[in-house]
């Protein structure tokens, strides 16, 4: 007769081969739903103009990456502050990157910043608020 110990040790041995021998397809282990989810890669930066951005989409698993693929060249890319909305273009030089428009204003300290983006029936939100601004008083080298 096996001893205890003897015998959780071999389920627990048992439990772990069955677990990490298991044939898994990709889409197990990420969902097939989350294909063509918005990515937005943008940063405002206090005192400095609005920024270009980056617009792509989540690829499905095994997927081959390439830029056409990853890269999202139809978007709707719009910045809101207060009742100010500045409308983003793509650029012709970078696919996925959005332009601010000409003469974009400086980033303020403590304000509230929207994000809209939009793609085919796809839409991407965020709302941020700015710190203050930075403020050295010393500096030592």
């Amino acid at each position: 007769m096996l001893s205890i110990r003897t015998r959780l040790t071999f389920w627990i041995c048992s439990l772990v081969l069955v677990a990490c021998a298991a044939e898994r397809k990709p889409g197990d282990l990420f969902g097939p739903s989350e294909a063509g989810t918005l990515v937005v890669d943008a940063q405002l930066l206090v005192g400095l103009r609005l920024p270009a951005m980056f617009v792509h989409q989540t690829l499905e698993p095994g997927a081959k990456y390439t830029r056409d693929l990853f890269a999202v060249r139809d978007a709707q890319v719009e910045i809101t502050t207060g009742s100010e909305v500045f409308t983003y273009s793509a650029d012709p030089d970078s696919m996925g990157r959005y332009l601010p428009p000409a003469g974009a204003p400086v980033v303020l300290p403590e304000t509230e910043y929207r994000l809209l983006v939009r793609s085919g029936g796809r839409e991407a939100r965020a709302v941020t608020r700015t710190p203050e601004r930075l403020v050295l008083r010393e500096s030592v080298l």
